[in-house]
């Protein structure tokens, strides 16, 4: 399908024009940043990166957190790096070296690109991945920090905020997992609404570049990233030292001119436009395959939609809860939000309303639609049910916006008390870490033994997690020249086997089945999805029954299931 190689062009292209268009814009940027930063906030910001890495590495463990999908977006991405295809390969060699069969992924695939690249530049496996992950939650953190400088131009809040976001609990959580998407979503939307905050001080055709290309990037990670497009449209409306009233006036006449006369910038539009055409394209899709009422293709109960009032209805109650910090605790992992984030947040946005600063609206609007959003739209999304399985790391979208809101209410607070008692700087700056370690640190100290909690005892990998520590122990004993045909091809694609999905054993095409037959050995890893209905009593079974095997290797799983590896002796490819 010509949308795999759509996506992989427009990524890629997207990511080196944000590169360049960053090297050409450098004095705006330098001098936008030269007002609210220094050298003493820029030390800050390396401690809390050498906090957030070094507390990460030691006591939060690396975790593949969404089962087999993690393994999927990495097998997209070895197909990107070999073939600049992003489509899910259905049958492919070691690695993806060649891939015979691909299909449409049904979640977006942007972040494979960027996987694909970290396996050219650092190897292919599960430890590039997993660093790839770390990377992210730190660029998060720096994306936090210069987002909060150029809204607020104050060092001392930039840094305040920055601290918050950097102990929220699952930033460090997401951080280590394998390849989820979430996080990078959360990240490069961070990165765009930095960029566009400089474009709207500036408005001039190179930040106006910086800001289109990162929104673009992020549009790519996720299907609701769309939304991004129509708040930043709003956004661009009310973000302005001016007034509203003369903001709005001033962005319709810069429209008109653009328009009219403008041909660079209105290139630079259209331009943007192309590169999210993939996208569109991909949702167009999706739209017709699997948003369609009654469709269950996400996984959904039958008879629920996949958006609907009627799902908010239902998540609305555990959402709120989550969000002020009222669900915590072991059996909710990874569930884990600060108790104080939320209602300071919720202050903070009081306080910045009435707060005697030029575009208070503008910075209110973006830090506070962008989580309102989010949350509002993943409460009405059938998976966005914060207590269901791992799923409440869509709710990462909502953390920069709370976290930096709450920052604000914080220094405010200590401005305030200042001003009752004329403290000196040394003691406002003593108030404020003092109001720092009570709202943010204290409420992640209680958090860290869920943070840090053992594979082992995490609620949801009660079965996933000991039948992949078996796959890992056990992949070996398949000869590297057999193929195996299992539900999750991709786990074997990274560790140099050839795979196809189950399905083909019995319902290859002819073209399929010609290259099968280039195989002389044939395994059936009867997995994790052998272990649970309907597979258990389907295709699994009627492989068992129809072939003569052989066990090459064999685990018990904790539901009493054998998770188990047959070489199949009599199988012919037809």
């Amino acid at each position: 399908m010509l949308i795999g190689y759509e996506t992989t062009i427009a990524i890629s292209a997207t990511f080196l024009l944000l590169i360049v268009s960053i090297y050409l814009g450098r004095k705006d940027l330098t001098n936008e940043l030269r007002k609210a930063v220094n050298k003493y906030s820029v030390i800050a910001l390396f401690l809390i990166l050498a906090f957030f890495v070094s507390f990460s590495l030691l006591f939060v463990k690396p975790t593949e957190q969404l089962y087999f999908d993690e393994n999927i977006y990495q097998g997209i991405a070895l197909n990107i790096l070999h073939h600049g295809n992003a489509l899910w390969c259905q049958f492919g060699t070691a690695y993806v070296d060649k891939c015979y069969a691909n299909a449409l992924y049904h979640d977006p695939v942007g972040w494979s690109v960027f996987i694909a690249m970290a396996f050219a530049l650092f190897g292919i496996g599960t430890a590039t991945a997993y660093n790839l992950e770390l990377l992210v939650g730190a660029l998060s953190i720096v994306a936090v920090f210069l987002l909060a400088s150029a809204l607020f131009e104050n060092k001392g809040l930039a840094v305040l905020g920055t601290f918050a976001f950097a102990l929220s609990p699952e930033l460090f959580i997401w951080s280590r997992s394998m390849a989820d998407i979430d996080l990078p979503f959360m990240m490069l939307a961070t990165f765009a609404f930095f960029f566009f905050a400089v474009f709207a001080k500036n408005r001039n055709r190179h930040t106006l570049a910086m800001f289109l290309f990162s929104m673009v990037l992020a549009a790519y990670m996720r299907i609701e990233a769309i939304l991004l497009i129509p708040l930043f449209m709003l956004l661009t409306f009310l973000f302005s030292e001016n007034s509203i009233r003369n903001t709005i006036g001033k962005t319709i006449k810069e429209i008109k001119k653009v328009v009219s006369e403008d041909e660079k910038t209105l290139a630079l539009l259209l331009l943007a436009l192309v590169l999210l055409f993939p996208q569109f394209h991909y949702l167009a899709i999706e739209m017709q395959l699997t948003l369609q009422p009654g469709s269950t293709n996400y996984g959904q109960a039958p008879g629920q939609s996949v958006i609907s009032i009627s799902n908010f209805k239902s998540f609305i109650p555990i959402n709120f809860d989550y969000v002020m910090g009222l669900i915590n605790g072991r059996q909710f992992y990874p569930v884990a939000f600060s108790i104080f984030v939320t209602p300071l947040a919720l202050l903070g946005s009081v306080l910045l309303a009435f707060e005697n600063k030029a575009n208070r609206f503008g910075i209110l609007a973006l830090l506070g639609l962008w989580p309102l959003m989010y949350f509002l739209f993943y409460t009405s999304f059938y998976a966005g049910y914060a207590t269901f399985g791992v799923d409440v790391r869509f709710m990462l979208q909502i953390l920069p916006g709370v976290c930096l809101l709450a920052a604000y209410a914080v220094y405010k607070l200590s401005s305030m008390m200042m001003k009752i008692r004329r403290w000196n700087a040394k003691t406002n700056y003593l108030i404020i870490t003092l109001l720092a370690i009570i709202f943010f640190v204290y409420p992640f100290a209680r958090l860290i033994d869920v943070v840090t909690l053992p594979p082992s005892q995490m609620p949801q990998q009660g079965q996933i997690y000991p039948v992949m520590q078996d796959f890992y122990n056990m992949y070996s004993k398949v000869p590297a020249n057999c193929l195996v045909f299992s539900s999750t091809p991709d786990i074997w694609y990274e560790v140099g086997r050839a795979s196809a999905q189950e399905g083909y054993i019995f319902g290859a095409n002819q073209t399929i089945a010609s290259e099968l037959s280039k195989f002389r050995c044939f395994v059936f890893d009867y997995g994790y999805w052998c272990t649970v209905p309907p597979q258990h009593s389907g295709i699994c079974q009627a492989v068992l029954n129809s072939f003569k095997t052989k066990v090459l290797a064999t685990a018990k799983t904790m539901n009493g299931y054998n998770v188990t590896y047959y070489e199949l002796l009599n199988y012919t490819p037809s």
